[in-house]
């Protein structure tokens, strides 16, 4: 057999390794086919990984360095990894809000330094150069290289909300000249406002039906202390009426109005289902829970823990009005004795519905 000449060894050395070397350039890694191995809880330790990970990354975007080491370079998504971050980067100013790990786990094939893998849900916040403030919710792939955090693909890329501040002129007092409700009760007077040029059919609907009379002598058929008390039901069924198109009609929804505590808003059976019942809601402390179920911009969340109600209804109730005077008698109304059904054993009565000029 003829040997090899060192030049030929070394050329095939060279041409052996370029093989190798192209092999693995072009070589992706999909971590949507590994193999889960074992799910964990996350604990303090990984909380306090997975939120410096995103704080750590939120810096170097928001002061234009390079984020390259934090990224899976063999990851099958790297351009659109990086696509993704140039594209935050552009945007404006990041502020994270929460971070929560939906899924964390180790596949197999991999040595405990490189084979722990999160499914993260980064909650988060870019105030753009207008002032605009846009709130994200996205779902990244973070997986463990040499024991330290990387991103590998983006599962979930949200469009956004806008959370800029939203005017709170629905609980200003009335201006001098404009038309306010007057809701005569067995309990006591309740005023509020009407907000018309918001949801026009909606206060139509409300204004026509009463000035026919059909909510005299009705009841407060529902109530809930800490929640609501409802009326509007005009044959003492339960359920809501025909409005005054005798169907339905559809929800309006404002950026300038919310359930807050003494808000007035529509009953409904679903979307556009609005008929007669309407609801003013009583409750003092909007729990904390409520704010998960519903995008909101920033000063409303704020002014719903200073003054209390619903968030979780806001765009599934329309509002329509705003008590201003006479929230102690829907105070009193909602401590009536009830039955397991919410409804009072001696209910408060609507006498009659008085609009008059402020």
């Amino acid at each position: 057999m003829k040997k090899s000449t060192p030049i030929v060894m070394l050329f095939c050395l060279i041409m052996f390794s370029g093989i190798i070397w192209g092999a693995e350039s072009a070589y992706v890694h999909d971590f949507t086919k590994e193999v889960c191995k074992e799910e964990f809880w996350t604990h303090g330790g990984d909380r306090a990984e997975y939120n410096e990970f995103i704080e750590n990354l939120f810096g170097l975007l928001n002061e234009g360095k390079d984020f390259q080491n934090l990224i899976v370079t063999d990851s099958f998504q790297y351009d659109t990894v990086v696509d993704y971050l140039e594209a935050l980067k552009n945007k404006g100013t990041l502020e994270s809000i929460a971070n929560e790990s939906i899924r964390f786990y180790t596949v197999e094939g991999f040595d405990v330094h490189n084979d722990k893998r999160m499914i993260l849900k980064t909650i988060y916040l870019i105030r753009e150069n207008d002032e605009t403030i846009t709130e994200y919710t996205d779902l990244i792939g973070l997986a463990q290289v040499d024991s330290e955090w990387k991103l590998w693909g983006i599962l979930w890329k949200d469009t956004g909300f806008d959370v800029s501040a939203a005017s709170l002129n629905q609980l200003e007092m009335p201006k001098k000249g404009e038309e306010i409700c007057i809701l005569h009760t067995t309990a006591g007077d309740i005023k509020f406002r009407l907000f018309g040029h918001l949801v026009p059919k909606t206060v139509e609907n409300f204004t026509e039906l009463a000035k026919m009379g059909r909510y005299d002598g009705t009841i407060f058929d529902r109530t809930i202390n800490d929640f609501m008390i409802q009326g509007g039901d005009l044959n003492n069924l339960g359920e809501s009426g025909e409005s005054i198109w005798g169907e339905r009609f559809d929800d309006e929804f404002s950026r300038d109005l919310y359930n807050f505590r003494g808000a007035v808003s529509m009953g409904n059976d679903g979307p556009n289902t609005n008929g007669t019942q309407f609801f003013i809601v009583q409750r003092r402390i909007a729990p904390e829970e409520n704010f998960s179920s519903v995008r909101l911009p920033l000063n409303v969340v704020e002014k719903y823990r200073e003054i209390g109600g619903t968030p979780h209804l806001d765009r599934r109730h329309t509002v329509f009005g705003q008590v201003f005077e006479g929230m102690e008698v829907v105070d009193a109304i909602a401590a009536y004795p009830v039955d397991e059904n919410a409804m009072p054993d001696d209910p408060a009565v609507i006498l009659s519905v008085e609009f008059t000029v402020y």
